[in-house]
């Protein structure tokens, strides 16, 4: 799992394929306030969802569109723009054997370990099935005390 002191607010970007990232967000059609709506066509699972974005996701977002063309078929990302970028960011943080797929896996543990109901994470994430589901939930060392004080206060 991405280390805490460096995660990134990810919230936005980790619970997208990263396939799909370079194919979207054209600002004005998609952002509504805290969330996002990936349409359907820009899907892996070809099904529309919403994505919850945290307030700095969603200012970094406002910011990008004011200070941006104002053109709709623009990008915030772009193919091997984003890559490189994503690349030259982990770099800076001096980040080793980090992928930008990592910030899926740690969105979506770090969503249930605030209590976001896995039915909800798997919404937001594109997951149909529980199974492909699970193998992005990380245990961590957070999650795992949690649970032996849960069992101790259940005994």
């Amino acid at each position: 799992m991405f280390p805490r002191t460096y995660t990134p607010d990810c919230s936005l970007t980790a619970n997208k394929v990263s396939g799909d990232v370079a194919d979207l967000f054209a600002l004005a059609k998609h952002i509504f306030g805290r969330f996002l709506k990936i349409e359907s066509a820009n899907s892996k699972t070809l099904k529309s969802r919403l994505v919850p974005l945290s307030e700095r996701a969603a200012e970094t977002l406002a910011e990008l569109w004011q200070n941006s063309r104002r053109r709709e078929s623009d990008l915030v990302f772009g193919g091997s723009l984003f890559k490189k970028a994503f690349n030259g960011a982990c770099v800076q943080a001096k980040l080793k054997d980090v992928h930008f797929h990592d910030l899926r896996h740690t969105a979506i543990t770090r969503w249930l370990e605030k209590g976001i109901s896995p039915a909800l994470a798997m919404k937001a994430s594109g997951h149909s099935q529980m199974k492909t589901f699970l193998r992005y939930v990380n245990q961590s060392e957070t999650s795992v005390a949690e649970f032996a004080r849960a069992i101790s206060k259940a005994a």
